[in-house]
């Protein structure tokens, strides 16, 4: 029986190519970004997995196909979040640099629960300086820059097909300079 979600943690000393993202997508399943940064060589991600394809020991063994320069962690998650998955989804936060000590269990289910119904109902607040913050959990609302349209936007999983296997044209490229 596949899991309710996924949560993909991406390790990788290199940039993930389109065919390394359609390997993790058609194996893995329609996922949404949670969090990523990116320091010289090392590249990391966060992503939840929202309609899995494949059950945990079959994506393990799909995964091979990706280089050795990337590494994967997968957490299959319930909804609600038990309490080992809690504690699963908190190591796999402090490999990515994101300090959860003083974040409630609970705020951590909520805000899984949020992105596994593709919903962005909370957001993660940390120092984006540091590599390795401490976070707070919080509301949308009470994001610096909120507008009210946020809380509009959900993905609407239903609508994404189980079978879609991703190609290369599915992907818009764009290049971000920050000066």
């Amino acid at each position: 029986m596949l899991p309710a979600a996924y949560l993909l943690f991406i390790d990788s000393t290199e940039h993930l190519t389109i065919d390394h993202s359609l390997i993790i997508l058609n194996n893995a399943g329609f996922c949404s970004p949670m969090f990523g940064r990116s320091a010289g060589s090392k590249i990391q991600e966060l992503r939840i997995v929202q309609k899995p394809k494949k059950e945990l020991h079959d994506l393990i063994e799909a995964f091979k196909q990706l280089p050795d320069h990337i590494h994967t962690t997968i957490i299959p998650l319930s909804n609600p979040l038990n309490d080992d998955e809690t504690k699963a989804v908190r190591k796999l936060f402090s490999q990515a640099g994101l300090d959860t000590s003083d974040v409630a269990d609970e705020q951590i289910r909520y805000y899984i629960s949020s992105l596994m119904e593709g919903a962005y109902r909370y957001y993660i607040d940390f120092d984006h300086s540091k590599t390795y913050a401490p976070i707070a959990i919080k509301p949308i609302t009470s994001h610096p820059q909120y507008n009210p349209t946020w809380q509009d936007h959900k993905i609407d999983l239903a609508a994404i097909p189980d079978s879609k296997e991703y190609t290369a044209a599915d992907f818009t490229i764009k290049e971000l300079r920050f000066t």
